[in-house]
């Protein structure tokens, strides 16, 4: 499924004269930062952090959003493309907490949360953490990020 949204939008950025399309996968690292320290010190309770743990293994059912998926679109489509738009994956390696961090820092946290739906039930219902149904996969771990995102910031 990301191949072809990726093959789509790469399409989009050759008629249109871009030099890249940044897509926003994690890769591995998604989940890395919600750890369990945390997450006690937030007081939530034993099911959500198991839960957790069971969401770890998205990466798994979904091999569209894996390290070696990542590192592989870039080099597929530029041999398929006979065009020179790079594919970049500026949150590779990276969790969803750091990319609310980035958001939050460059002033675009709040319209970011509302322009940006991943929820696998298209829901459009609006929380503190963006647009979704928030128990899908993408909007709990979104909620998730950034609850810990929140946490952080609060205690630096």
């Amino acid at each position: 499924r990301n191949l072809m949204f990726i093959t789509i939008a790469h399409a989009y950025c050759q008629t249109n004269g871009y030099d890249a399309l940044y897509v926003g996968l994690y890769g591995d690292a998604e989940f890395s930062d919600l750890d369990k320290p945390v997450l006690k010190e937030d007081r939530i309770d034993a099911e959500i952090i198991k839960r957790r743990f069971s969401e770890e293994l998205e990466v798994k059912t979904f091999p569209d959003s894996s390290d070696y998926f990542i590192r592989m679109v870039d080099p597929f489509i530029q041999s398929q493309s006979g065009t020179d738009v790079a594919v970049k994956f500026p949150l590779f390696k990276k969790t969803k907490s750091y990319a609310f961090e980035v958001l939050d820092n460059a002033g675009l946290l709040e319209e970011a949360k509302y322009k940006s739906i991943s929820c696998y039930n298209g829901s459009l219902d609006k929380h503190d953490w963006g647009i979704g149904c928030a128990d899908c996969t993408t909007c709990y771990s979104k909620k998730l990020s950034y609850m810990v995102f929140k946490h952080k910031k609060a205690n630096k």
